[in-house]
């Protein structure tokens, strides 16, 4: 009686937490820490009723297998950056998120193999908690705008990550209401990205019109020529969308300030490094120099934060002194620790591509959310 009360609990909470995610990232770390109890307690109640679940034929098993292959692949991740952190004796609260998502990566495969099947009532909660995430987003940047409660950029991503999970729920929901409302959120929690002008986040945009573009066509039925027609209809509407934001004349997405910024630092990387994209095209090259120096080893973290602090030095650049990293976390990665580094950052999209490409036949909705 105690675990069922527990899990119940813990799901009404994380369910609350995620629809106030847009408001702290405290709630957002609340939201982590109940879901992960949540797998942890269901799995702990359903140890003895329950046999495994992948040593039944049914096509769940292949979400076992998958939650599997995810953890192992953030096992390995984590410890190859714990060996490279150990060399080069940096400071450990940097490697929070390779944890977070190792405990994670744990209590979903838990969930998976132990657990019984996630009920349809307990997804529409789910997706109803986004969708109040996705309207407040909406309310605080048209209210705030760029002054989010958080980074606009990290913020914007979680909210994009969001919309994503929403997805492949409003493409299959059968209930024409509620399908209507995922819809709208979701077309909400877009147009906060866009407001927030976080242009890191934008590729949520493209994305969500190609899927629903791709995935409306087949209702109209089968033919050779409906993709094709597809893929034209999503370009037009990109090249709309792109075309407007560039001759916009408020910039509302920053895009001709890109463009001016971009053209400022191929005539003169350095004097142009004041600027945000500046800045970020002067780190990528200069830290590209610095991995061709030590490129199996790497500088180690503090070191590698010292000399990108020596870089704006010297230029005089604000801005670069104020990333305090290259801001690409690949190049960040490999300049920091090495090949060991690299491999440890690029193992996550590989085993998430794995992962997809496992489940590709029998679950081509959560593909797509992946």
């Amino acid at each position: 009686m105690l675990s069922r009360l527990f899990i119940q609990v813990s799901f009404a909470l994380c369910a609350f937490s995620l629809a106030l995610t847009p408001l702290s990232t405290k709630l957002a770390g609340l939201a982590w820490l109940m879901f992960c109890l949540l797998c942890f307690a269901s799995a702990w109640r359903n140890r003895q009723s329950l046999h495994f679940v992948s040593d039944s034929p049914s096509s769940h098993a292949q979400l076992v297998e998958a939650g599997k292959i995810w953890l192992v692949c953030c096992l390995i991740a984590a410890i190859l950056r714990i060996i490279t952190h150990a060399l080069w004796h940096d400071d450990w609260s940097r490697r929070h998120a390779e944890a977070r998502l190792l405990i994670l990566a744990f209590g979903v495969y838990l969930g998976l193999r132990y657990s019984e099947t996630v009920s349809i009532k307990s997804l529409q909660i789910w997706m109803a908690a986004c969708c109040i995430a996705c309207f407040l987003a909406f309310g605080i940047t048209l209210w705030l705008q760029r002054n989010t409660p958080a980074h606009p950029i990290p913020w914007a991503v979680s909210m994009s990550l969001i919309i994503c999970l929403m997805l492949p729920f409003a493409l299959t929901c059968r209930e024409r209401l509620f399908k209507a409302a995922l819809w709208l959120c979701i077309l909400w929690g877009v147009a906060g990205v866009l407001i927030s002008q976080s242009r890191g986040a934008y590729g949520i945009v493209p994305w969500v019109i190609l899927v629903a573009v791709m995935s409306g066509f087949p209702v109209l039925g089968k033919s050779r020529y409906l993709k094709p027609m597809g893929f034209i209809v999503f370009l037009g509407l990109l090249c709309t969308l792109i075309a407007w934001a560039l001759n916009d004349a408020n910039d509302t997405l920053r895009f001709q300030a890109f463009a001016a910024q971009w053209t400022a630092s191929q005539s003169h990387l350095q004097e142009g490094a004041n600027s945000s994209v500046g800045a970020r095209l002067f780190l990528w090259q200069k830290g590209w120099d610095a991995i061709q120096v030590k490129p199996f080893v790497g500088f180690g973290a503090e070191s590698s934060v010292l000399q990108i602090r020596a870089w704006g030095q010297v230029i005089q650049s604000e801005e670069v002194m104020r990333l305090g990293h290259l801001h690409n976390e690949f190049l960040d990665a490999w300049m920091s620790h090495g090949l060991l580094g690299l491999l440890s950052s690029l193992t996550w999209p590989a085993g998430l591509s794995y992962v997809c490409w496992r489940l590709r036949k029998q679950y081509p909705q959560t593909c797509l959310s992946l």
